[in-house]
């Protein structure tokens, strides 16, 4: 049961940082920036309340690649079809921000390198030598 609960906080959370992405691009939306922001809060507490014990985010740091690149391209995505759908920012968000793109490089870079390390330490167990014959 707290697998489903963590889930759904998991989208609740993605949902309202969305909502307050739209709501940035386009102040018309009916929606409070500070109920969205709130909801993101919100969510954030409780996956971490329900996140189960014991079990690490990621099974590997394969999967943990993969989060990145696919939540990172849905994120650009979104921030590039903004624009083309007639909005435009109020905080100066935008798909050439090089502090986006520098936090994207940075956790791509830290994710790829755990990665690797982890594909070498399983290629090569602990105490074998990659000159031995």
């Amino acid at each position: 049961m707290s697998n489903r609960i963590y889930l759904a906080t998991q989208f609740s959370g993605a949902g309202f940082f969305i909502l307050m992405l739209v709501k940035d691009f386009f102040p018309a939306v009916p929606v409070s920036m500070t109920v969205a922001a709130l909801g993101v809060v919100f969510s954030i507490l409780l996956s971490v309340v329900f996140r189960p014990k014991g079990k690490p985010v990621f099974q590997s740091a394969k999967q943990e690649l993969m989060f990145i690149i696919v939540t990172s391209a849905g994120f650009f995505g979104l921030l590039a079809l903004l624009p083309i759908l007639g909005g435009t920012s109020e905080r100066g968000i935008s798909i050439t921000s090089p502090i986006l793109w520098g936090v994207f490089l940075i956790s791509l870079f830290t994710a790829y390198n755990r990665y690797k390390k982890e594909r070498q330490q399983s290629t090569f167990p602990r105490g074998a030598h990659q000159n031995e014959s």
